[in-house]
Order: structure tokens, then sequence, then C-alpha cells
């Protein structure tokens, strides 16, 4: 064998033991959160006509953020509400960033961001963008009855979801 392949073979079990002090050396900040995201709005302006793709790529990149940081990234979610507004910006239209974003944001950690009004502020941008939507409303008086304790505010929404058409 040459002496390539020994090299090779030598150091590859020693990657994910030089990963893991790399890791530990950065603490808390990990490179890929110093990455300037753009705005949902400067990404609409760059992309004409592919927005949709532009925020189903990002979509796919909040849920992979999402997953990463609750299994290995000790709970920390800093860009979620950002990625969401992006995801949402560039196509308003996209239920499910709405609806499973306001969840990654609400639940208590470790299992999501724990920020409630942060999850009822991005349900409020998706019912202004989709005022005909009942499931949004619905998923908004759920969120503040059950994670801001606000049953009457939550039922009055839900009353406005009952009223929409499909319901």
């Amino acid at each position: 064998m040459s002496l390539g392949r020994w090299a090779f073979v030598l150091l590859v079990p020693a990657v994910p033991f030089v990963q893991r002090h790399i890791d530990a050396s950065l603490g808390v900040y990990r490179a890929q959160e110093d990455v300037l995201y753009l705005t949902g709005k400067q990404l609409r302006r760059l992309s004409p006509g592919f927005e949709d793709l532009m925020a189903d790529l990002y979509w796919l990149r909040t849920v992979q953020y999402y997953g990463s940081q609750r299994i290995w990234g000790g709970g920390h979610y800093e860009l979620l509400a950002p990625l969401i507004d992006v995801v949402t910006d560039l196509d308003p239209r996209l239920e499910i960033a709405y609806r499973y974003g306001a969840i990654f944001l609400s639940e208590k950690p470790p299992v999501g961001a724990g920020d409630p009004q942060a999850g009822v502020a991005i349900l409020e941008k998706g019912v202004r963008n989709n005022p005909l939507n009942w499931r949004l409303r619905q998923d908004l008086g759920f969120l503040l009855f059950t994670f801001l304790g606000d049953a009457k505010r939550g039922a009055d929404v839900l009353m406005e979801a009952a009223r929409l058409p499909d319901a």
C-alpha cells in the first residue's frame, strides 16, 4: 500500500476527535451563525421569478437549522426567527412555514426556542398575508391559549377562524 493510503487509513479515524476539539474551542459561537443572511426583500430582488424556489430552499435550511440546534446545538435558536421571516417574506403563501415556524419558536427548550411571542408574531404575519386562511387563525388561537394563557384572545381568534369559508 502506498504512503498516501496509509496516511488516509490512519488519519480518518481521528477526524471526529479533531472536530469535537474544534467545536469545543468555539464554545457557543458557531461559524455558521456568523453568516450574514440577506433579508427576504433583498432575496426577492435578487431572484425575480424564483421567489418560491428560494423560499423552499430557505425553508429546508430553516428545518435543518432547527433540527441541528435541537440535537447538537444545545438549544441555541438565535437564527430561527430571522430564517422564518426570510422564508415568509419570499413566499407569503407558504402556510407550513408559519405553522411549523410558530411551533418551533414557541415550544420550551430544548424542544424549541421558548419564545411564544415570536411564534404569535409569525402567525399574525401569516394571517395578514393570508386573510382567508382559517388554519393560521386556528393555530394562532391555539398558541395564544396554550403558550400565553390568553384564553379570551385565543377564543376570539378561533371564532374568527370559524367564520371563514371552508372552516
